[in-house]
């Protein structure tokens, strides 16, 4: 509930900013590229249960890895400086070993490092301030949020699931070909806790013409 009173108050506030219907259009379009997810571990290990719907790491463990990242998205360009956008991204397959040996569950003995596959994937509202630089490139930056889901993969454990929301914040450059066709590159970083994941992407633009 916090993230969308801040995307409702952000979208209030810029909405005030509209000007006249002429300079308003619809864009719609989708991209991808590589993200990059790291996961730190707590201050203690207890050893999890199977199903519990919580993804954590022990003590001295920590995740990292990069992946393939896909989104599709459409928005409404109030103006030529403000936009609101709406996301669905998808996260691929990443994977890594934990940085430390970690208790095996009973009934085994000992401890060693661990496997973990994790995926997901999140929608997100943003504003999304523009600049344009002259008849074909533009500056452009979002802040917003992201409502996520993470889906792990543990070895010794028959999986974890993880859902939350948190502020994301991007920023970019885009190229028109024409009036109705455009391409943008952009990095986004979304605020989790207790980790860090961001994503560089290409995106294709389709402007609805008016």
């Amino acid at each position: 509930m916090r993230g969308l009173r801040i995307v409702l108050g952000l979208v209030g506030v810029f909405a005030l900013a509209t000007t006249a219907a002429a300079d308003q259009s619809m864009y719609f379009g989708g991209g991808l590229g590589l993200y990059d997810l790291k996961i730190d571990g707590g201050s203690s290990y207890s050893p999890p249960t199977a199903g519990v719907e919580q993804f954590s790491l022990g003590s001295g463990e920590s995740f990292e890895d990069s992946s393939a990242t896909y989104h599709v998205f459409a928005g409404y360009q109030l103006n030529k400086y403000i936009g609101l956008q709406a996301d669905y991204v998808w996260y691929g397959t990443a994977e890594d070993l934990t940085a430390a040996p970690v208790p095996l569950p009973p009934p085994f003995t000992g401890a060693r490092k661990r496997k973990i596959e994790v995926s997901g994937d999140a929608w997100e509202v943003s504003v999304r301030p523009s600049f344009p630089i002259g008849e074909h490139f533009e500056l452009f930056g979002r802040v917003g949020w992201n409502w996520y889901n993470v889906d792990a993969k543990i070895q010794y454990v028959n999986g974890q699931s993880d859902g939350n929301d948190a502020l994301l914040y991007a920023g970019g450059v885009g190229f028109k070909f024409t009036p109705a066709f455009s391409m943008t590159a952009e990095y986004e970083v979304v605020d989790i806790d207790g980790g860090d994941l961001s994503s560089a992407t290409i995106n294709f633009v389709y402007t609805i013409p008016r």
